[in-house]
């Protein structure tokens, strides 16, 4: 797939699922090259996490906080980090996975998932790696070349 079918491809499946996030797929696309990572893996943990932020049972803070991904949650909080709209969020998700997490060789979906989640939990791994996989993406394969500039 060219930059543009899966900039493509994810705008339509967030609009596909009435996610708040449509539209919002070029922003998962190139700041994953940004920063080196696949854009996709942002997009699988939205849908893994709350469901492209369409659960129902999703911490209404962290819908007005713009955080489909569960991020910065500390046990026993009710929400984690909040943002001002969901570029900002993407952003900031982004980052934290190119640095945090492939950056340090947790480079697969399956090695994230321990520490992003907390407990074991095949089923993350499993909606991740679907999502991924549907977009055209590898999840075993999460780096990739970085953009030369910023977007």
């Amino acid at each position: 797939m060219t930059d543009g079918q899966i900039r493509g491809a994810i705008d339509d499946l967030l609009e596909q699922r009435k996610s708040p996030m449509q539209g919002c797929g070029s922003y998962f696309w190139v700041l994953g090259r940004f920063h080196g990572i696949d854009g996709r893996l942002a997009v699988g943990i939205a849908a893994a996490e709350t469901s492209f932020a369409t659960d129902p049972h999703m911490p209404q803070a962290d819908l007005k906080g713009h955080n489909a991904w569960g991020y910065g949650h500390p046990p026993g909080a009710k929400h984690g980090h909040q943002f001002a709209c969901w570029e900002d969020g993407i952003a900031a998700v982004t980052q934290w996975l190119a640095q945090e997490y492939v950056a340090k060789g947790f480079n697969t979906v399956a090695k994230i998932e321990p520490k992003w989640v907390g407990n074991p939990s095949p089923n993350w791994i499993k909606n991740v790696t679907a999502i991924m996989q549907q977009l055209g993406g590898d999840p075993n394969k999460l780096a990739c070349s970085a953009l030369a500039v910023s977007p």
